[in-house]
């Protein structure tokens, strides 16, 4: 099974905040029972592929299933329906509830839906992109004032290639060299399965999945996976209160295949 990230350059997706991200987009449907008696109203979820048609066919089955119970009343239904719609930065759900009388068991059914990705999730995913999200460097990590600004070149360490990268300067931003490509960590590890966490005190980002795991040091480039240190020739930095890191890191770290198509996006293949 093949799991894909991918980004068109410069776009929208690097935003800084949950705040950036777009609320869902979505219409709101009447529902009609026998002789059209209102029912309630249920949502159609703009470009989230299928996801409308899904919610639509849900509404249908629970409808039928009331119908089918003692307590159907064709002339004066109880049957009804609802929903709730909450996002959360990148992440949304959408809550569908069910009424009627009894027999007929009352309900609800949550869909879970990751915008930037425009495609519903399991709970998992959408747990798990949260906390990755609340986990990511936030302002708190920006480059220190002007008077803690790391020393000059000649206290910069050379990497195996000769290539210049920042010491632990705490997050100085030093670029890299031009033909190294830096990426936003969190846009692409989390869409794959990637859980991030950030350890504020040493400036350490840990890229985890299952058993496995990664850490870096921002401003240092050294990437740590299980005991063993690589080198990229560039070092993590903080850019826009986001992690970045060289395009190499999904390949040579993670394992991950990267390519970038005729449009200029990168495309990160996760083979499990």
């Amino acid at each position: 099974m093949l799991i894909v990230a991918a980004m068109t350059l410069g776009a929208a997706a690097f935003a800084v905040s949950a705040e950036d991200f777009k609320d869902l987009s979505y219409t709101s449907a009447q529902f009609t029972g026998g002789g059209n008696a209102l029912l309630g109203s249920y949502p159609t979820a703009t470009g989230i592929g299928g996801l409308d048609q899904k919610i639509y066919t849900k509404v249908i089955n629970e409808y039928a299933a009331y119908q089918s119970s003692t307590s159907f009343n064709v002339i004066a239904p109880s049957f009804g329906v609802s929903f709730k719609p909450a996002n959360n930065g990148q992440y949304a759900t959408i809550v569908l509830t069910f009424a009627g009388d009894p027999p007929y068991v009352p309900g609800s059914v949550t869909y879970y839906i990751d915008k930037t990705a425009a495609k519903e999730i399991d709970k998992a995913a959408y747990d798990a992109g949260v906390a990755a999200a609340e986990a990511a460097p936030a302002t708190d990590e920006k480059a220190p004032a002007t008077d803690e600004t790391a020393p000059a070149t000649d206290e910069t360490a050379p990497s195996d290639g000769g290539a210049e990268v920042a010491p632990d300067n705490g997050g100085e931003d030093v670029a890299p060299p031009a033909e190294i490509v830096m990426v936003q960590l969190r846009q692409y590890a989390v869409p794959l399965g990637y859980a991030l966490a950030w350890d504020g005190s040493t400036k350490t980002v840990t890229v985890s999945m299952g058993d496995f795991s990664a850490t870096m040091v921002i401003g240092v480039d050294k990437y740590t996976v299980n005991g063993e240190s690589v080198s990229l020739g560039a070092a993590p930095k903080i850019q826009d209160d986001f992690t970045m890191v060289p395009l190499s890191f999904f390949e040579e770290v993670l394992g991950c295949t990267a390519s970038a198509d005729a449009d200029g996006n990168y495309v990160i293949t996760l083979a499990e």
